[in-house]
């Protein structure tokens, strides 16, 4: 389940990637592992990249977002 994924993935230091359809709660677990991490005082940034049907062209269509 994924509580327990986001148990496991929360200490380690690795890079985690987060897929999904829009609205299906990436951002809220991409939290949820931020912050019950060794990482938890440090900014969360969330990256939203485009889907990889869409065109790379666009400079607009990847951005960070630094959130408090």
């Amino acid at each position: 389940d994924i509580f327990e994924t986001i148990r496991k993935v929360a200490p380690s230091m690795a890079t985690v990637l987060i897929e999904g359809a829009s609205g299906t709660g990436k951002e809220l677990v991409a939290k949820s592992i931020h912050f019950n991490s060794p990482r938890r005082n440090q900014p969360f940034i969330a990256v939203n990249c485009p889907d990889r049907t869409q065109s790379a062209s666009s400079p607009n269509e990847t951005r960070p977002t630094r959130l408090r």
